[in-house]
Order: structure tokens, then C-alpha cells, then sequence
């Protein structure tokens, strides 16, 4: 047993004693130890001992035949028994190791890399044996400044920065006329953009906002969220994005620790709003008013330390978290965006601006002096529509998650020709998809980035070449701008390249930290003992590993946050909301992977007279439709370790079918249709049609994959919001027969259904 404040004599102490216990049963039968120890057989590896060590200490006696020269040699192996074995001979010169491993689990560079640290590690123990061991160093002088300096950092030019709205103002005196905003029949140009939000930043200074003043936006997908987003930078406050979907208690706690003094919003909207104890500004019904402001630029100096943005995740204490990002982080990540990509490129705004891609979209298009193109409310999540935007506006660049891109690929690829940039982001990358763009996409370069909200959106990037394709779908790249990226240990120092650590990041994109919470931001943002005076890093959470040549590999995550189809989500939340329950005493959620590729929520509750789908239903009025699990199953009490905590690893695997649902097979074509469509998406055996789309392991992405099917098997037109309304086979198809009957009548074609078939 290894402990990291153990001493080397104490650990060699230990190992001798354990070796003459081990001794003194030196006969046993090997036969009768696997007979006992019973190790799962296994062709691929060693079941016993993986890793062997021999110490080759034998003298060898002098042999001596008169006129005879003999020498031992070495019989050549082209295989290995082991994974890895170290042979250590003691000769009159030292000692003299070999080492021998499966070229199957390792590069010759790895078991170089491994013998040259061993010895590192040996010279260590000899100069100091009471060192501790977590102390020992295993990396040379040159291993370190690389791990530490050459690869942590981006090679791209780093600062000064201009705020991206000064960079925005440039923009609109280069390109007046040209189109900075469009949604559905709405635009506005550079030009109309800037005066717009000038007229609003002097009103929202009018009210008394400033440097370091929180404004909340909730608004809905239009271009007059751009301009409320930029007047309230141009007025050198910062912007709090709220979703007019969110629930009314979400939105008012979030506005009550935000301490907003003032709220930008908009009619359409104003009923889900939840009292508010400041001003209302709304961007349809005071435009009159705010339309008496002077167009011109404002005076207002923006400093880099002042806030541009708070933008609340997910929290594991079952309360979102507000991350503050200054003026210059997002200046800093702006500019190496414009740097990286196609500038004056045109993009989708695919993600609600309360998920940080949202900001990389939107300034590094409108930074750049291209078209920000914003699909209507209701409809960003359309695949066909979305599909259509980039051939009828000729949009050249993709950012959003990978579950996204790959589900529009299938639904609509060919429609995709005008891309040349795809960017995914928001989770892991997967060989599948990069063959999809390969095969639909191939014009189109396509890129992974990382970054965390803490971090303003993204802190490397890697470029996923078409001959690498299947290794580079975990890479994460390198590090981009003025960024700076490095991969410790517990006792914070660096691991050697292919160990897992986690990753540390810091540089010129560094959040300032949490609003409200000193003490998360105190344990979350540290000084890093490897940079300069005052220097911080951020531990994300998420482990990694250096691959040979400079490239980050992403492994997982090293709590409980977990990213599903690209947003980022605290398990403890959704725990503590549960818990907070009527009759709830015991709760756990896991995102699970029952499906090859399919993550989905699933909670666990114990309690007294509790209904799942009453659960379900009271998560929704707390949590937003991304975390609210799509099954809660009942338990009499939740499995515990031995040492009474829960045992996560014992929760069972859910049903792919609710076992209350009495199964009815589909009785016509049209239910036979729809439930081979579910079949295919959902990953199940044949549905029942009065089973529950959501129930059965669906969500808003499948949805989008189902109405997409729908409208190539059918050809009648239909909405997402339609199977969220409808969720079973049996009343989709009703609804598709009375939308096919008004398509009928009003044009030829449409739903192939037989008369009184339901």
C-alpha cells in the first residue's frame, strides 16, 4: 500500500515485510492460487499480474574449458508475457536494466519516457530516503519546462485587447451597410446596429447604470437582443442572460443574487417574468422613448478588470452559480477567435445566449465584421429549418455541439455545402461523427475546441485532420490566445506526458470568479505555484492527459458535473431539488449511458408515497427542461456502501419501458411508421403506441431527429413543439392525420392515410 506522505524507508520497510511473509508460502502450487483467486480469463492480458519486476541477483559461477571462448546470450522474443516487465542485473559496472513490453499497449517513446523517470526516481531515493513519496520527482529538467512553459501556453500574439464593443463601433464605421444581425424578416446593419445600441446605452445610463452594474436580459431569440446585449456593454455595465423559458423561480433567484438593479426585456415575454424590484426596460414598448437618444458613440472608457458578463451554470450546491467575466477576458478570447478563424465569416446562433458558445458566436461574428444569423424563436432547434438558414444565407461557419451538428447532418446534410468552418464544443468529439462530416461535409475543415464558462468559452483547440480522424476525436488541441493550460497532480505538480491529471487553466480569459461566493471562488481559482506573483489558475475538474507532441486528450470529468448534448449540468442540483420534495427522503441522479452513445438523466428517490411522474412534473416548475430527469424511478431505500454512503455503482440500470404502460402494438401504417422512427432514434425494441416519448429515454434532440423523419416519411409539415404536446404514438398520429387533412385541402399531396384507418 502507497501512501503520498509516507517516507521511502517507511514504504521499503513495508515491502520487506510483506516480501517474507510472501516468502515463507514460496511453495504454493501456481495452480492452486488461480484456483482460489478464480481471475476472470481473459485472452488480451495477464489476469494475475499485468507488471513484473525482477531483480537479477544470482552470481554467476565461473565456468572455464580449456581452449574454449564461450559468452551467454540472449535468446531473441518476439512476444511478451507480460504488459510490462523490468529485469534489473547486478554487474561488476551496476546495475544494468532491460525492459520488456506489449507493443500492443505501448511506444517504444512511452517505455523510454518510463525507464528514464524510473532512474530520476532511484537518484531521488538515494540522495534523500525519508523524502516523501508524493515528493519524489519522476520528470527532468527539460520535461518539466516543456510540460510547464513550452506546451501551457498559445504561441499566438497575446494583448492589448480592445473591448469587443469598441471592436463592434470599427466595424460599423468599415462595413456601415453591410448586414451585422438577421432574423427571420428582420436586419439590421452594422450601421443600424451601432446607433441602436448607442440610443440604448445612454438610457440605461439615464437609470443609473455603470461600471460593474448587473443588468438582467431576458429577451427572445431577435435582433433586438443583440442590441440590448451591446447597450448594455456600451453603457459599461455588465449583462446577467436570463431564459424567458426558465422557470419563474429560477429566474427570480437568479435575479435576487444578481442584485440587478435594471432588466432588459421584452413584451412578448413579460409574463413569465417574476416581480421585479428595479426598472423595466422593454425593447418593443419603450423604443419610442429610447429612440430619443443621441446616435452618436458614447464617451465611456471600459477597463479590462471591469464585468462584460455574469453567466449562471449549473451548481453542485443546488443553486446555479453566477460567473463573472471582465471586459478583458472576453477582449483576450474575442481576439483569438478572430485570429483562429475566416474573419467576416457568417454564423448561426445556435445555443440561447445563457450558455457561454452563445458569446463566442455572437462577438466573434459581429468582431469580425460578418452576418450574425439567429433562427426565429421556436425554431432553433429545427433541424431541417436550421439545414435550410445556411443554403438560403450562404453561412459559412458552424458553431455548436456535436450532438447537434451530427443529428442535422443526418436530417439534412446535403443543404450544408456553403460551410467551411465547423466548430464543435460543449462535449466530447466521436470518431462517428467526424466519418458523418467526412462523408456530408467534406469542404467544410472541422475543429474541436475546450473551455469552460470559467475560462470565456474555450482555451484550446485542436484541428481534426481527415488521416487522424479516429485519434483526434478525444484531442482537445492546444492552447489558443493569450491562455494557459496545465495538467497537475493532487499536490498540484505537473504528470509526466500520458498520465492523467487534471486540468489547471489559467492566463489573459481567467474568469474573476463566482458573484457572491468568496468562498467557491477561494477553492476553485488558486495561485499557481508555477506561474508569476499573483497569478491564478482554475481547476476545471475535468481530467486529461498530454499525448506525445503537444496535444491535450480529454478522459472525463473528476466530480459530479457532467455535459449532455453539450450543457453543462450539476448532479448535485437536481439532487438537492429532489430532496427539497414533499416525501423525498433519499435522491440520486446518474447520467447514464444504457444506449451506446446516449447519455440521458435518470434519478433514484426513496421516500413515503411518492408518484414518479409527480416528481417529475414539480422538478420542472424548479429546474430547466435539460435537467429535469427523463425517468425517476422509486425505490424502497437507496443502496448504501459499507461505509453508509450511497453506493452509486449498485443503483440499477432503468427499463427501457415503463412497466405500468400496458404494451399495444401499432395497429395501422402510420403507427407501424412512427414506431419503427422511435426504434431507430430512441435505440429501443418496438414501442408501445401509449408509451411516452420522454419516458422512453427521449429528449429535445431525439425530438428534432423525430420530426425530422416525419416530415422525409410523410411530407407533411410539422413543429417540435408538436411531440411535445403529443408524446405517444397513439395521439402523434392523430395529429399528423388532422395537420395532413389541412395540408390536403389546402395544396395536392401530403399524409398517406387510409380513410378511418384510426
Amino acid at each position: 500500500k502507497l501512501s503520498a506522505d509516507d517516507s521511502f524507508a517507511t514504504l521499503l520497510a513495508r515491502v520487506r515485510q510483506t516480501s517474507l511473509g510472501a516468502y515463507a508460502h514460496q511453495d504454493l502450487p501456481f495452480e492452486k492460487l488461480v484456483e482460489i483467486l478464480q481471475p476472470v480469463r481473459d485472452l488480451s492480458r495477464q489476469p494475475l499480474a499485468p507488471v513484473q519486476f525482477v531483480l537479477a541477483n544470482t552470481p554467476q559461477s565461473a565456468m572455464a574449458l580449456a581452449g574454449v571462448e564461450w559468452a551467454l546470450l540472449e535468446a531473441p522474443k518476439t512476444t511478451s508475457p507480460f504488459d510490462l516487465n523490468l529485469t534489473v542485473q547486478e554487474t561488476p559496472q551496476g546495475l544494468v536494466g532491460n525492459v520488456e513490453y506489449a507493443t500492443d499497449l505501448f511506444d517504444a517513446s512511452t517505455v523510454q519516457r518510463l525507464a528514464q523517470g524510473f532512474e530520476i526516481l532511484l537518484r531521488a531515493i538515494t540522495e534523500d530516503p525519508q523524502r516523501r513519496l508524493g515528493e519524489l520527482p519522476v520528470l527532468t529538467d527539460a520535461q518539466r519546462q516543456r510540460l510547464l512553459h513550452d506546451w501551457s501556453v498559445s504561441t499566438d500574439v497575446a494583448g492589448p485587447y480592445d473591448s469587443v464593443h469598441h471592436v463592434v463601433e470599427r466595424q460599423a464605421r468599415c462595413v456601415p451597410d453591410v448586414v451585422a444581425v438577421l432574423c427571420d424578416e428582420q436586419s439590421l446593419t452594422y450601421a443600424e446596429l451601432d446607433e441602436q445600441s448607442n440610443q440604448l446605452a445612454r438610457h440605461l445610463q439615464a437609470l443609473g447604470v455603470g461600471p460593474d452594474v448587473l443588468v438582467g436580459l431576458c429577451m427572445p431569440r431577435s435582433t433586438r437582443m443583440v442590441v440590448g446585449m451591446l447597450g448594455i456593454l456600451k453603457a459599461g455595465a455588465a449583462y446577467v442572460p436570463l431564459d424567458p423559458d426558465w422557470p419563474a423561480q429560477r429566474l427570480s433567484l437568479v435575479l435576487e443574487e444578481a442584485m440587478a438593479p435594471v432588466l432588459v426585456t421584452h413584451g412578448s415575454v413579460f409574463d413569465r417574468l417574476p416581480s421585479h424590484w428595479g426598472h423595466l426596460v422593454q425593447l418593443d414598448e419603450d423604443w419610442a422613448q429610447i429612440a430619443q437618444q443621441p446616435v452618436q458613440p458614447l464617451a465611456t472608457t471600459t477597463r479590462p478588470l471591469q464585468l462584460a458578463y455574469a453567466l449562471y451554470t449549473s451548481g453542485s450546491t443546488g443553486r446555479p452559480k453566477g460567473v463573472a467575466v471582465t471586459h478583458g477576458a472576453l477582449a483576450a478570447s474575442t481576439a483569438a477567435r478572430m485570429r483562429r478563424y475566416e474573419a467576416g465569416s457568417s454564423m448561426l446562433l445556435l445555443p440561447a445566449i445563457t450558455f457561454d458558445s452563445s458569446v463566442g458566436t455572437i462577438f466573434g461574428t459581429l468582431c469580425g465584421g460578418g452576418t450574425l444569423c439567429i433562427p426565429a424563436q421556436g425554431l432553433e432547434r429545427d433541424l431541417t429549418h436550421l439545414a435550410k438558414l445556411v443554403e438560403r444565407h450562404g453561412i459559412r461557419s458552424w458553431l455548436g455541439v456535436p450532438t447537434m451538428y451530427q443529428a442535422v447532418l443526418e436530417a439534412a446534410g446535403h443543404r450544408l455545402g456553403s460551410l467551411s468552418t465547423v466548430i464543435c464544443a460543449g462535449e466530447a468529439l466521436s470518431p462517428a461523427l467526424v466519418d458523418k462530416h467526412l462523408l456530408h461535409c467534406p469542404q467544410a475543415i472541422l475543429y474541436n475546441e475546450y473551455g469552460p464558462t470559467e475560462a470565456t468559452v474555450w482555451v484550446t483547440m485542436a484541428r481534426v485532420e481527415k488521416a487522424a480522424r479516429a485519434d483526434m476525436a478525444s484531442s482537445i488541441g492546444r492552447p489558443v490566445g493569450g491562455a494557459k493550460v496545465v495538467v497537475l497532480d493532487e499536490r498540484l505538480q505537473p504528470v509526466p506526458v500520458g498520465v492523467v491529471g487534471e486540468l489547471y487553466i489559467g492566463g489573459d480569459q481567467l474568469a474573476r470568479g463566482y458573484l457572491q461566493r468568496g468562498a467557491l471562488t477561494a477553492e476553485r481559482f488558486v495561485a499557481d505555484p508555477h506561474g508569476l506573483p499573483g497569478a491564478r489558475l482554475y481547476r476545471s475538474g475535468d481530467l486529461v492527459r498530454w499525448r506525445e507532441g503537444g496535444e491535450l486528450e480529454f478522459i472525463g470529468r473528476a466530480d459530479q458535473q457532467v455535459k449532455i448534448r453539450g450543457l453543462r449540468i450539476e448532479l448535485g442540483e437536481i439532487e438537492a431539488a429532489l430532496q427539497e420534495l414533499p416525501g423525498v427522503s433519499q435522491a440520486a441522479v446518474l447520467a447514464r449511458e444504457d444506449q451506446a452513445g446516449e447519455r440521458r438523466l435518470v434519478a433514484y428517490a426513496a421516500g413515503h408515497g411518492l408518484d414518479a411522474d409527480t416528481l417529475r412534473a414539480a422538478l420542472r416548475q424548479r429546474l430547466p427542461d435539460y435537467m429535469v430527469p427523463g425517468l425517476v424511478m422509486l425505490m424502497p431505500a437507496l443502496p448504501l456502501n459499507a461505509n453508509g454512503k450511497l453506493d452509486r455503482q449498485a443503483l440499477p440500470a432503468p427499463e427501457a419501458l415503463d412497466a405500468r404502460v400496458v404494451h399495444v402494438g401499432p395497429r395501422n401504417q402510420v403507427e407501424q411508421t412512427l414506431s419503427a422512427v422511435w426504434s431507430e432514434v430512441l435505440g429501443i425494441d418496438e414501442p408501445g403506441i401509449d408509451s411516452d416519448f420522454f419516458d422512453l429515454g427521449g429528449h429535445s434532440l431525439a425530438a428534432m431527429q423525430v420530426i425530422a423523419r416525419i416530415q422525409d416519411e410523410f411530407g407533411v409539415e410539422t413543429a417540435l413543439r408538436d411531440l411535445f404536446e403529443f408524446t405517444t404514438i397513439r395521439a402523434l398520429a392523430q395529429r399528423l392525420q388532422a395537420l395532413a387533412a389541412a395540408q390536403q385541402a389546402g395544396a395536392p399531396g401530403g399524409l398517406p392515410i387510409e380513410e378511418g384507418s384510426l
